[in-house]
């Protein structure tokens, strides 16, 4: 299945480079502590920390006693201006394995090749492919983070016994100083009508599976709805 980017093409060199990486990657596990943030919410009394991302976004949840803001204010503001990528290499393989694991369920495979048929221009026919991940450093994730990772893409929701006044003011407190960086480039590629139906038919030791796609105005179109 990953014969194009995983045959084996071991030499004495690479073993070698693999190993001092390995090394290297331990010493720096060693002087590092991924779990501060965790002990320091948890021990407050956070629960359901979590985050997840979509085609154009990334957000991170987590519910504290009201009394915590000022906590919130403090972790998020520390995250998103010093980030250090803490075990970059395992975090990589843990989403190489999630991908792998996608490929061995026939529906993945479909879903995958169906989005990436269905637009011809947006990037959102974009998939994660498997040799890219497989590539990525961690100089691919400052460049990501540099870019997107602003004030100007930046919104704090807070839901809660708070009032808006203590809000604003924390908020003012501890991100008012964040300067905002260089716009993030915009989307100008507007996906064409479609010229005609596209069907994908894949066999596999599966049930049967029926998905169709079709196209919508984009968002703030009257006919969206």
């Amino acid at each position: 299945m990953f014969a194009d980017v995983e045959r084996d093409c071991r030499t004495p060199a690479l073993t070698a480079l693999e190993s001092e990486l390995e090394t290297a990657v331990a010493a720096q596990d060693r002087l590092s502590d991924p779990t501060w943030y965790d002990w320091a919410v948890q021990g407050a009394g956070g629960t359901n920390s979590t985050a997840s991302t979509g085609a154009d976004w990334m957000k991170f949840d987590i519910d504290l006693p009201a009394s915590k803001l000022e906590l919130f204010m403090w972790t998020e503001r520390a995250r998103v201006e010093r980030p250090v990528f803490r075990q970059f290499e395992a975090e990589r393989e843990v989403v190489v394995n999630q991908i792998r694991g996608g490929d061995n369920r026939p529906e993945s495979k479909f879903e995958r090749g169906l989005q990436s048929m269905t637009y011809e221009a947006s990037p959102y026919g974009w998939s994660h492919w498997f040799s890219d991940i497989t590539r990525a450093t961690r100089e691919d994730h400052w460049e990501i983070f540099h870019t997107y990772f602003i004030p100007q893409n930046a919104i704090i929701v807070v839901v809660g016994d708070v009032k808006a006044s203590d809000v604003f003011r924390m908020a003012e407190a501890y991100w008012g100083s964040w300067q905002p960086g260089r716009p993030s480039p915009r989307l100008r590629t507007v996906e064409p009508p479609p010229v005609g139906e596209k069907r994908l038919t894949v066999t596999a030791a599966a049930g049967p599976r029926l998905a169709v796609n079709v196209p919508m105005p984009a968002a703030g179109h009257p006919d969206v709805a």
